[in-house]
């Protein structure tokens, strides 16, 4: 029973479930969970995210500007984000 449940523990050690702050999760891309948030800045049919700390408001802003500006350009969209700080950043 001991080795069932080392083997467990190491396999959990083994997972990559990316990092809890978005601005530092390599998984972000490949593992996300589009929203209705996000569909709903996708389609244009918001403006602004509200939204309390952990939310997803930082991730959501990484996925646009990392990930999908090519997708965006060639849908003639633009996105214009500024004023976000990336985490740890003391400029």
């Amino acid at each position: 029973m001991i080795f069932k449940h080392q083997t467990a523990a190491n396999l959990l050690r083994a997972l990559d479930l990316g990092s809890s702050i978005a601005e530092q999760d390599t998984l972000l891309e490949s593992a996300r969970v589009e929203t209705s948030a996000f569909s709903d800045l996708l389609q244009d049919r918001v403006d602004l995210i509200p939204g309390t700390k952990g939310s997803g408001k930082s991730a959501l802003f990484r996925i646009f500007v990392d990930f999908l500006p090519e997708r965006l350009l060639a849908q003639r969209k633009v996105v214009i984000a500024h004023g976000v700080q990336k985490h740890g950043d003391n400029d």
